[in-house]
């Protein structure tokens, strides 16, 4: 939970805005943890924003008020901002994956909570000045917290969101926005190095395409139609990845297979007007994670990572301080 200082930002979104670079503002975290997980900020305990107060401080107010106000702080902020850097600011996106893995049922939230509250801060949004200044409405959902394993989330959402946003809104600023991820599509459609996927990673690139473009509804090609044909108008991928399995040991890490679904779901996107947004831009940290979610790493730009106190391990060898030479045998101490 770290604070982003705000005048680090705004500079920031200036330096993009002399790039002609545009920035989505997503909030990932929110006071009590608004999904599950063990990022949420509060695992392993249950999160607390959805249905839960303050245990210190202001304890009448709710926590999904707080949340409210943090939005609430966000488009003010942005609507404060000097024309320059407000011009780079494509969008908000007010909640990454809202009441993720509550499944509509959990005793902590779910859906409906979900649905009362992005329609509370969709109102703001309509009521400031950011709509007619080009800023954009992400409304982000995740099918993990709908009832059924998620198999009416579409039937859910779009009657609720056709409801939130007229026909002209949605074309001009509300952008319906929804996660699609290899890894977690179980057999269906996930490439591992071991069995019990769709494919594994050395098949051929006819095959992974086959796979991609099957019927199934997990697969790329019927997702990008389904919700193409539900929300004809604005509308966001705001996290894909080549990943292709979660536990990445087992995943697809050979540049073959990778360009082919790279360059299959950028292509996919594109077809349906679906705005793609890559997660994330770089993993210095996970080494195991780079092949598939560091975009920097995928494009040959990221550099091989060292601790700030660590020198290639030749240098370590000839630095007397940390090596001695013993009958010609280095010896690291």
């Amino acid at each position: 939970m770290v604070t982003i200082p705000r005048n680090w930002l705004r500079d920031f979104l200036g330096k993009c805005a002399r790039k002609g670079l545009k920035v989505n503002l997503d909030l990932h975290a929110y006071p009590g943890g608004s999904s599950d997980g063990t990022f949420n900020g509060v695992w392993p305990e249950k999160p607390k924003m959805w249905r839960e107060s303050p245990t210190f401080g202001n304890r009448a107010i709710r926590l999904r008020d707080v949340g409210v106000k943090v939005a609430q702080g966000l488009i003010n902020w942005v609507e404060s901002l000097p024309e320059l850097e407000r011009s780079a600011v494509a969008g908000i996106s007010p909640m990454n994956e809202p009441a993720h893995l509550s499944w509509g049922t959990a005793d902590w939230g779910s859906h409906e909570d979900v649905l009362s509250w992005y329609a509370e801060v969709a109102g703001h949004f309509k009521n400031s000045q950011l709509p007619n200044q080009g800023v954009k409405l992400y409304v982000q959902l995740i099918a993990t917290a709908f009832p059924n394993w998620g198999a009416e989330f579409i039937e859910t959402i779009k009657p609720w969101y056709d409801g939130l946003f007229t026909a002209e809104e949605q074309q001009r600023w509300a952008v319906m926005d929804h996660h699609w991820y290899s890894a977690w599509t179980g057999a269906q459609c996930s490439g591992r190095t071991v069995s019990g996927g769709a494919y594994y990673c050395d098949d051929s690139p006819e095959r992974i395409r086959e796979i991609l473009h099957s019927s199934s509804e997990q697969c790329m090609s019927a997702w990008a139609q389904k919700f193409a044909d539900n929300f004809p108008y604005l509308k966001a991928i705001s996290e894909f990845s080549i990943g292709t399995f979660h536990e990445a040991k087992h995943a697809c890490t050979d540049r073959s297979s990778q360009n082919v679904f790279l360059d299959e779901q950028v292509k996919m996107w594109n077809s349906h007007n679906i705005e793609p947004f890559f997660w994330t831009w770089r993993m210095p940290y996970g080494p195991l994670f780079e092949p598939g979610w560091s975009l920097k790493y995928i494009t040959g730009k990221e550099s091989p990572f060292h601790l700030p106190c660590q020198r290639p391990v030749n240098d370590r060898i000839n630095d007397p301080e940390i090596a001695t030479i013993d009958s010609g045998e280095h010896q690291v101490n």
